[in-house]
């Protein structure tokens, strides 16, 4: 534990602060001459963004274009931020001597109350502290030699592993692939169902009320004379029908 938390803290100390870098490690390597900035984006994506970028304009700045169109390089924070960090700096290495055999063990001796606390032999604790000591010089010592002068165009290209790993096991890829894109290219069926199925049911359900309603419409003139026609004509045509059922009967 002592090895690995040495090894990725100097890691981080130097990537963060004393080799700090703004593009990812693959976009300087030499297998990636054509710029993929991130193994999260396509290649596609990243021609894309790069066809944006050079849209901008980062070769000047016009009249009409402000900074909040460009990024911001990144800087310091201020004192509210520095100086708690630096309090809990000093405490994070010093804090760790108050019960160590260097000091005797005051800090125990200092707070217990009683009869003078049990520790256990010097000679164990001193190979405990020695191992671990020696353990974070190595983990910060392999860190500095892989980190600190590292030339990112020799980086080897990503095995299938890494790209599993960067690309969080395909899940977004998937997800895009399998769920967002299927679901996409299904509106174009549900739209067209429901512009020409259901309105064209509800179209087509009006326009015949619409038509029966103008035709009843019609035959509504107010004259009582062509009203009892219309009665005495429906009255010959329910004798006459009456008549052929009953003659087809008999025979």
């Amino acid at each position: 534990m002592a090895l690995l938390t040495a090894f990725y803290t100097t890691r981080m100390m130097i990537i963060a602060f004393y080799k700090p870098r703004t593009v990812a490690p693959w976009a300087l390597a030499a297998w990636n001459q054509q710029g993929e900035p991130t193994l999260n984006m396509t290649q596609a994506e990243v021609l894309e963004q790069r066809a944006q970028d050079a849209g901008h304009g980062h070769g000047g700045h016009g009249e009409s274009e402000t900074d909040d169109a460009h990024p911001h390089k990144p800087h310091e924070s201020g004192p509210e931020m520095i100086i708690p960090l630096v309090l809990l700096g000093v405490l994070a290495m010093t804090m760790g001597f108050l019960g160590s055999p260097l000091s005797n063990f005051w800090f125990q001796r200092f707070v217990y109350f009683g009869a003078t606390p049990e520790v256990p032999p010097l000679e164990t604790l001193w190979v405990g502290f020695i191992v671990s000591a020696l353990l974070v010089f190595v983990g910060a010592g392999v860190s500095v030699a892989l980190y600190w002068n590292r030339d990112h165009t020799k980086q080897l290209a990503p095995d299938w592993l890494t790209r599993l790993l960067q690309r969080r096991y395909f899940i977004d890829d998937f997800f895009y692939a399998g769920v967002a894109k299927i679901g996409y290219d299904l509106q174009f069926l549900f739209a067209w169902f429901d512009r020409v199925v259901v309105d064209g049911f509800v179209d087509f359900v009006g326009g015949a009320v619409t038509v029966i309603g103008d035709t009843l419409r019609r035959a509504q003139t107010g004259a009582v004379g062509w009203y009892a026609g219309l009665t005495v004509a429906g009255a010959i045509v329910m004798v006459l029908a009456f008549a052929i059922a009953f003659a087809g009967g008999a025979r």
